[in-house]
């Protein structure tokens, strides 16, 4: 009894030991992408949340709406779906790219291991997108939302000229907008998206940022001290300031919407609408310029 229970007491020791070393390299991987990311991210996140205050308020659409919209019309679906994929690409990028964790990659860890974490963490990326599809059309919504938008980042970011490259891109335009139930369109955006997902990770330390020269003046120190500071943004985040001025922007421009979509007409109630969306939008719009310097 005791020589037959010794294999099956050590399989499950190695089982806890795998589990281990998955749960520590997602952490680690976690972590990065979320150092990485989070300067990007936050600001788009908190604009798109207060647009869809805007879209979706009490007296505005529904998500099913927009859904059924789409579904009817292939040009509205394609144009949606690329704006979300314009929008959400520097985040997908910098949750992706990820320069300091590549030494982990040399580590005796399967590759299904990582590509499990990345996917999990481009689901995240996606979350407002899949988020408008489980409101509209539930489950199976949701899932070829994140399927069709992981699969079309990963594309984007990969870049890569062979023929999966090119089903992969066909599958994600068949999946977003061909006139079939979901069901049917699930299946090409799942292999759109693991196999886009594959040849972004494995890209992924080949992307190299160009740099370019920039003389820095000797005196004085205060304007080469300020120099050093746009150059390091430039390197680290060069679309910050186009970013935080939008965003403020948006603020001002929508705010009347909110008020009518909520019914707010008091002078005292919209000044305290107004000043809060102003300090909301100006206090996540600079603090990405202050994490693209330090």
């Amino acid at each position: 009894m005791k020589g037959a229970g010794a294999p099956i007491s050590r399989r499950k020791s190695g089982h806890r030991n795998a589990l281990g070393r998955f749960l520590l390299l997602a952490r680690a991987l976690s972590i990065s992408a979320v150092r990485s990311a989070s300067p990007v991210g936050v600001p788009l996140y908190f604009g798109i949340a207060i647009a869809c205050a805007v879209l979706f308020g009490p007296n505005a659409l529904e998500a099913k709406t927009v859904t059924r919209a789409m579904d009817s019309s292939p040009l509205l679906a394609l144009g949606l779906f690329s704006a979300w994929i314009v929008l959400g690409l520097p985040i997908a990028r910098a949750a992706l790219d990820l320069p300091h964790t590549f030494v982990l990659r040399s580590l005796p860890v399967p590759r299904w291991h990582f590509l499990a974490i990345t996917g999990a963490h481009l689901t995240v990326v996606e979350l407002p997108w899949i988020a408008l599809f489980a409101r509209g059309e539930g489950l199976a919504g949701a899932a070829l939302g994140a399927g069709a938008a992981v699969g079309a980042h990963c594309l984007l970011i990969a870049r890569e000229a062979r023929w999966v490259s090119f089903l992969s891109a066909f599958a994600v335009v068949f999946a977003v907008a061909a006139p079939l139930p979901i069901t049917a369109r699930l299946i090409p955006a799942t292999f759109a998206a693991v196999a886009s997902l594959s040849a972004a990770w494995r890209r992924a330390p080949e992307r190299v940022a160009r740099r370019i020269p920039i003389p820095f003046p000797k005196k004085p120190k205060a304007a080469a001290l300020a120099l050093s500071y746009l150059v390091s943004i430039r390197r680290g985040d060069p679309a910050v300031f186009g970013r935080a001025l939008l965003f403020t922007a948006l603020g001002g421009a929508i705010t009347p919407l909110i008020a009518r979509g909520y019914d707010v007409t008091s002078a005292g109630a919209l000044s305290r609408l107004s000043l809060g969306i102003a300090a909301g939008l100006v206090a996540v719009s600079t603090s990405g310029v202050a994490s693209a310097v330090l």
